[in-house]
């Protein structure tokens, strides 16, 4: 069996790092998988280098930030073109599947296979909660996903809105949820070990990991560190972004400088050790499709907190979740005042995460893309 993945990559976040893994466990298994990217990351490619994945850039269009909705829509004009590309592509490589993941590619890998005479399977995965379109739109969008062999949604949420906006088609819309390789979150060093080889300062240390954008939030970190007045209390910010600046001004304006730390951006092999160094992981964000770094940080044992907003059922019953900001801040200060609280939470969150091992999701893939 050979595979194409097709996405549009932005730097390297954890839909990227998701498809890195999936593209090692097929490989171990004998099947050819191939990236193809509708766009640059140099992230993304020096992550595919150094595990000497084969990939493809249709273009050299490279995003340095988040692109919004309307930056999304240029970019499919963008790429419109490139359809006979990407259809070459396909018929110099031949292979028995194509995966289409997210937007663009939802719409040009159907184009790109329209009147082939050998056509391989295609399968989509949509990666976040679908909302209502207006009825031109959806019907657009239903011809697409017609289309498909079989569509994938990364969690059940997600796979209910879909059927939701698309009732037509509910029977092909099935569920995987994401995965992480735990065997990355298996690490020797001991948290005291990992703070000093890593600069980290000593006490009860609070991480997020992620773009920073508005809608990850990562301001109201700062309003968490105000209310628990504790000098042994830190947060780690790692990550870069459009909101890297905003960041910065309200961290020195509140003179938070010590306890509120923004590390930048930290490569994605590095990950692991900042979380194990860490005691909490706070994850303030308002909106996900499926947050992969909430699974990185259980798989080393750390308790979670979130909200609402972004929880599914595949994080299982152990995570912290709040309905509003105070409840936030409070789950954050029973974990900063208790360390059997800490432990106690991690080591449940630590076995919930198992059952999200990349190997596991990379054989639900496989059966779908054997029934399709």
């Amino acid at each position: 069996m050979k595979i194409l993945s097709i996405l549009s990559p932005i730097k390297f976040g954890g839909g990227e790092r998701l498809l890195l893994d999936q593209a090692k466990v097929f490989r171990e298994r004998g099947i050819e998988y191939v990236i193809v990217c509708l766009i640059r990351s140099s992230e993304f490619e020096k992550s595919l280098n150094q595990e000497n994945i084969k990939y493809f850039n249709l273009t050299d269009i490279e995003f340095k930030q988040t692109p919004t909705r309307k930056e999304y829509l240029f970019l499919f004009f963008k790429l419109l073109p490139k359809i006979f590309k990407l259809r070459k592509l396909i018929q110099k490589e031949k292979p028995n599947i194509l995966l289409s993941n997210g937007f663009p590619a939802v719409f040009l890998v159907p184009l790109s296979v329209l009147f082939l005479k050998v056509r391989p399977k295609i399968f989509y995965t949509h990666h976040s909660q679908k909302q209502k379109e207006n009825f031109l739109i959806r019907k657009i969008y239903l011809w697409f996903l017609r289309r498909y062999e079989k569509i994938v949604a990364v969690s059940s949420a997600t796979a209910n809105s879909l059927k939701s906006v698309f009732p037509e088609i509910k029977e092909k819309i099935s569920t995987i949820p994401n995965g992480i390789d735990t065997k990355r979150f298996e690490i020797k060093e001991s948290r005291e070990e990992l703070r000093k080889k890593l600069n980290l300062p000593d006490g009860v240390l609070g991480i997020c990991v992620g773009r920073l954008t508005a809608f990850k939030n990562q301001k109201f970190l700062i309003k968490v560190a105000k209310e628990i007045k504790r000098d042994d209390f830190y947060i780690l910010i790692v990550g870069d972004g459009d909101e890297y600046k905003n960041l910065k001004k309200e961290i020195e304006k509140e003179k938070l400088e010590d306890r509120v730390r923004l590390l930048g951006f930290i490569p994605s092999n590095e990950i692991p050790y900042y979380l194990k160094a860490s005691d909490i992981f706070l994850y303030p964000s308002l909106k996900e499709g499926f947050g992969i770094v909430v699974l990185e940080a259980m798989a080393v044992g750390l308790p979670v907190v979130i909200f609402k907003e972004i929880y599914i059922e595949e994080f299982g019953n152990n995570i912290l979740v709040a309905n509003n900001e105070e409840e936030f801040v409070s789950y954050a200060r029973q974990l900063v005042e208790s360390k059997s609280f800490r432990e106690e939470l991690g080591s449940r969150l630590k076995q919930d995460v198992l059952k999200l091992d990349i190997r596991k999701v990379a054989e639900k893939y496989l059966e779908v893309f054997k029934g399709g």
